[in-house]
């Protein structure tokens, strides 16, 4: 077959293709090495050979193969490494010609060139990556001072393009496109080799159907070249297919570790699985042949490995053996390795029967003492289940005189699944095995049979129009477009080819194919049609493909360049040399009204720079016009996101963060009149004359980036939500969006200690870190578990070049407090938030609530339980709950005490005062002015030491502040009181309060009754005026506070003023007033220092933790 594809004619004229690429499809089991190793060995007309696999285990094994393994398998010793001899050194056949043997590395490229001048047979064995690698060094060959390494790697390419074959093992992997683009750019006879079904897509490796070789299974079977699979249940064990498997669309699943550990459920699960399958392997036949029969079990954690490891091993009083990625060091002793050639180093391995793996052993295995598969948890997609069982499939009777059987285990449930998986797999064979070309005819070619199949011209839309490409080409005037596009600065220049190659590689690693050149545009401009494909997402079990022609477009303009993708950009902007555009300068967008030329900006959307957990994250506003309305007091500390404005007759969208417009022209452009257009909005921007819109002067201004370690980051918040991003115009990474918004985040400020910090997701726990590059004044995350957690990837399945990390880190979607003091980084800029600096009278706007209390400086208890039964004048002087007692009894004939400063003032002008606590209140107290119709819920707390700004304790009463203002909506209905609950005493924690009922003040002379109604009117009744008041003792003190914004904002005041401006402001929505009452250093008296209590070590550590 290859001595026929070696002579056939291999040209595709019309895709310029000088080697069509064979396909050899051969089941696992039936010698696809040694017909790799004979390839390369033996063909007199192929003396040099390039070998490829899309792992560095194949790699490995194939090396091992080609150069010692097949032949001491057939029996033969080397002589002299040249000549091949039988056992009694008898020459047995041709000699096989000596052959240089390498592994293809970047390390080892110096030594190949070498052994290139010399050697006439070379064999080259390396993996995708390690060849993209070197074409990656290649290219670097032409820059202006180029390494000694880079034009070895372009010597190292120039040799392999004198190959006589390239062979790739695993063919179906589909690698991602720039890994098989040296493949490509060498255009060389190829083969691929495969066991399981090929998705071709025409994209990869130009595998067109007309060279194939199809070994169906049933055939193998039949011959007893290898096993027949048999399905068997498990005993007296139940368990469902595990949610957390691997993507039903992931091909490329790698092994995964979970910080969460088995439960009781999973161990009783573990316990019962065990059982049975001890019980199972007892009745295995071994077939002739195997002294050490192996059983393969595979589960989809490290920990759930770990966790059947030891139960297999106390149960059966066998060994076991695991094998994952997550084992830092091989540990032999213990049988835990993270390689499979780590495992078979080590002879007693050979001996151990059960095999433990979530993802090694799926390749790299050609042992055919492997004669069952045990599967605790399943597979996602079908092929990884056909590739674990082919690894079982191989016969140990070389002879072929023997039908042997391979035993797949599992639960009931499982088994039904992966037998109807199986038989799917079986169907698929048994068809290809009549239609051959269908192995690699996928959806690709699809769109052009079709055409084929119309008519040459139609009347469509009142107009005769030809079918598509009937000319075999696609020109200006024959596509429109919307007025969208992104913008992006050019740091160097606008070179077509380099341009052209990234965005074909880029198209063609997403769901799409033929990327087509538009012709006919300017220099300064380049266009690719494409097709877009993916199956209906309503099937679940068939295949409809739904078909829809692309258009990626970019245009330069000065030092802009504006693309526009109607399937959403995929190209790496990186790659070219281009930056998304200034915030402040794109916002000119938008500009201010001129005479004759009003604009009218009407909807705005914004994201929120206060991290704090009940702060606002994002909100949208739409009125008639922005500058003639005022919208909210948190603008300020807001960062607009996205804009959409009226520009004399037609509406323009500005999506400030990713540099994204969109023109509601009422048509589409014609190419050449999209040009124009995308010419005219960049001139707009480049303006230096022309103005933004004041209207975006209310909000956080884009802030210097800072330099050296003042870019640390301190607190990082992942924003995954839709609005922030903002895509509600935004076609561009439409995959990663629905990766990213669907995850289920804690939406919580975390800490950065030394660039590390910890989220989680889903319900799980991930370690993340995190670094500020000076270069792109951009941070970026790294997360090895999440990205093996989130596979990002296609509809279809291709794998994604991207991982979560990188998609997260390309978008920047993350809000990151850095060291130094007064600004956020939100989304790719550095904000800082306006109206938090001293005013120029020295007034701090966020404090002008704040009034500090003499007394409140020496209360060192909320209730006071432990001193109202003891000393009563002594709780009502040095507890909240005493004072508020005592400033409700006071006589209003009588002078207030100083000490009570302004809260006494306030609080008596009250004639009903009640304590609401009791774990359901609306407020620590509520205090009423039924003359007046004002009403104030209060929200008390106190601390035993003395505290400059406690943001922690703050918090926490700041979230019961909010919580109150539930009742203050004007949706809100009165609370719940339950009956006698006004005459009921008031009860401090766990103790009740003997004699001290719930109402303090009642002057008006209320019954119940009435208490009951003006309570609910208070909180309720949109005509009544109230106030939020937060009484901190020893929390902040207010003199400090303010001195220390007025000598240099700090991270930490900074941090506390916007989170007293948020409550504020929430307090304002809510139809109340906030006053926050504090202390004053000065003020405070120093008692002598308490005796520390002995407590255990636990006990210490739980309090250094809080």
């Amino acid at each position: 077959m290859i001595a026929a594809y070696l002579s056939a004619d291999r040209k595709l004229p019309l895709e310029k293709i000088a080697n069509e690429a064979a396909l050899v499809k051969m089941p696992t089991g039936t010698g696809k090495s040694a017909v790799i190793t004979v390839l390369c060995r033996c063909l007199p007309m192929i003396k040099r050979t390039l070998v490829l696999t899309p792992r560095e285990a194949l790699t490995d094994q194939l090396y091992r193969y080609v150069r010692r393994g097949f032949w001491s398998r057939m029996d033969y010793v080397a002589n002299d490494q040249a000549l091949f001899s039988d056992e009694q050194g008898t020459a047995t056949g041709s000699p096989v010609v000596s052959a240089y043997i390498a592994k293809l590395l970047p390390s080892a490229v110096r030594s190949i060139l070498d052994a290139g001048l010399t050697q006439e047979r070379m064999v080259l064995v390396g993996t995708l990556q390690a060849m993209d690698m070197i074409r990656r060094d290649a290219e670097k060959a032409t820059d202006p001072s180029p390494t000694s390494e880079s034009l070895r790697a372009a010597d190292l390419l120039r040799l392999i393009a004198k190959f006589d074959l390239v062979v790739v093992d695993e063919g179906h992997y589909e690698p991602a496109i720039s890994w098989s683009r040296a493949i490509r750019d060498a255009d060389l006879p190829t083969v691929l080799f495969s066991a399981t079904p090929y998705r071709n897509d025409y994209k990869s490796f130009r595998v067109r159907g007309r060279l194939v070789f199809n070994q169906p299974i049933d055939d193998a079977i039949a011959q007893r070249i290898v096993r027949k699979p048999r399905f068997e249940e498990l005993k007296d064990f139940s368990r469902l297919p595990s949610t957390s498997s691997a993507s039903p669309l992931s091909e490329f699943t790698d092994d995964t570790e979970s910080d969460v550990q088995p439960g009781a459920r999973d161990r009783a699960d573990a316990a019962k699985f065990v059982k049975a399958l001890v019980l199972a392997a007892k009745s295995i036949d071994t077939p002739p042949g195997v002294d050490h029969p192996k059983i393969i079990v595979r589960a989809d954690e490290r920990a759930k490995l770990e966790m059947l490891h030891d139960e297999i091993e106390r149960v059966s009083g066998e060994a076991a053996l695991t094998i994952h990625h997550a084992i830092k060091r091989n540990d032999a002793p213990k049988r835990r390795f993270n390689s499979v050639k780590a495992a078979q180093s080590i002879p007693a391995s050979a001996q151990v029967r059960y095999w433990l793996h979530q993802t090694k052993l799926l390749e790299g295995v050609d042992d055919s003492s492997f004669i069952a598969v045990a599967m605790y948890d399943v597979f996602g997609n079908a092929r990884q289940l056909v590739q674990q069982i082919g690894r079982v499939l191989r016969s140990s009777d070389e002879r072929r005189k023997t039908r042997q059987e391979a035993v797949i285990l599992a639960s009931p449930e499982m088994v039904s699944r992966m037998e109807e998986s199986w038989d799917h797999y079986l169907d698929f064979e048994r068809y290809c095995a009549k239609n051959t070309s269908y192995l690699v005819t996928n959806e690709a070619a699809l769109p052009d049979r079709l055409l084929a199949t119309m008519p040459d011209i139609q009347y469509i839309e009142g107009q005769f129009r030809p079918r598509f490409m009937i000319e075999g080409k696609l020109e200006i005037d024959d596509v429109r477009l919307p007025a969208s596009a992104a913008v992006f600065r050019m740091g160097g220049h606008f070179d077509k080819n380099v341009i052209r190659s990234e965005i074909v590689e880029a198209i063609l690693n997403e769901d799409r194919f033929k990327p087509i050149e538009i012709s006919g545009l300017p220099d300064e401009a380049l266009a690719i049609a494409y097709y877009g494909w993916q199956t209906s997402p309503l099937l679940t079990r068939q295949f409809f493909p739904e078909w829809k022609l692309g258009v990626c477009i970019l245009v330069r303009s000065g030092n802009l360049v504006l693309a526009h993708d109607t399937g959403g950009i995929v190209f790496d902007a990186a790659k070219l040399g281009l930056g998304r555009m200034d915030q402040t300068d794109f916002a000119r967008g938008i500009p201010a009204s001129a005479s004759g030329k009003p604009v009218r900006v009407s909807r705005i959307s914004s994201a929120s720079l206060d991290l704090s957990e009940r702060a606002i994250r994002s909100q949208a506003t739409r009125t008639r016009s922005f500058e003639n309305t005022f919208t909210d007091l948190l603008d300020p500390a807001m960062v607009p996101t996205s804009a959409y404005a009226f520009l004399g007759r037609y509406g323009r969208y500005l999506g400030l963060t990713r540099a994204r417009i969109r023109d509601a022209l009422p048509e589409p452009l014609s190419l050449a009149h999209y040009i124009e257009w995308a010419k005219i909005v960049a001139e707009q921007f480049s303006d230096g004359k022309r103005s933004r819109n004041p209207v975006f002067d209310r909000y956080a201004r884009v802030a210097a980036v800072p330099v050296g370690g003042e870019a640390d980051a301190k607190n990082i918040l992942l924003d995954l939500g839709d609005s922030f991003s903002d895509f509600l115009h935004d076609v561009d990474d439409v995959g990663m969006r629905a990766l990213l918004v669907d995850a289920d985040h804690d939406d919580l400020c975390a800490d950065v200690d030394d660039g590390k910090f910890e989220i989680g997701i889903g319900g799980e726990r991930f370690e993340c870190e995190v670094e500020f590059v000076e270069r792109t004044g951009r941070y970026r995350i790294r997360s090895p578990g999440l990205d093996a957690r989130f596979l990002a990837q296609s509809p279809g399945g291709r794998r994604s070049a991207s991982t979560f990390t990188q998609l997260l880190n390309r978008t920047q979607s993350f809000r990151i407090i850095p060291e130094k003091s007064g600004i956020v980084y939100a989304n790719g800029s550095f904000y800082e938030p306006q109206g938090f600096r001293p005013r120029p009278d020295g007034t701090i706007p966020q404090l002008q609530n704040a009034v500090a209390i003499p007394i409140l400086a020496n209360i060192m208890t909320e209730k006071g339980e432990n001193l109202f039964g003891k000393d009563r004048p002594a709780w009502m002087k040095d507890s909240l709950f005493g004072l508020f007692k005592a400033m409700a009894d006071h006589d209003v004939g009588r002078p207030l005490p100083a000490e009570w400063g302004e809260l006494g003032k306030a609080a008596t002008r009250f004639d009903l005062i009640v304590c609401d606590d009791d774990g359901q209140e609306v407020g620590d107290f509520l205090a009423v002015d039924t003359s007046n119709r004002t009403a104030a819920i209060i929200h008390a707390k106190a601390s035993s030491d003395v505290h400059k700004e406690s943001i922690t304790a703050l918090e926490v009463v700041g979230r019961q502040a909010l919580a109150s203002l539930a009742f203050c909506s004007t949706t809100s209905l009165a609370p719940k009181i339950a009956e006698k609950r006004w005459e009921s005493e008031v009860q401090a924690n766990a103790v009740r309060l003997k004699g001290l009922k719930r109402v303090f003040k009642n002057t008006a002379g209320l019954d119940i009754k009435q208490i009951e109604t003006a309570v609910a009117e208070a909180v309720t009744n949109r005509s009544w005026s109230r106030e939020i008041w937060i009484v901190a003792a020893r929390l902040m003190d207010l003199t400090y506070l303010a001195e220390s914004v007025k000598q240099g904002m700090t991270n930490r005041n900074w941090q506390l003023l916007m989170y007293l401006d948020g409550l504020a402001t929430a307090c304002g929505r809510g139809n109340a007033r906030l006053r926050v009452f504090c202390h004053d250093g000065a003020d405070v008296t120093v008692f002598p220092p308490k005796k520390p209590k002995k407590t255990s070590g636990k006990a210490a550590r739980a309090r250094k933790t809080r």
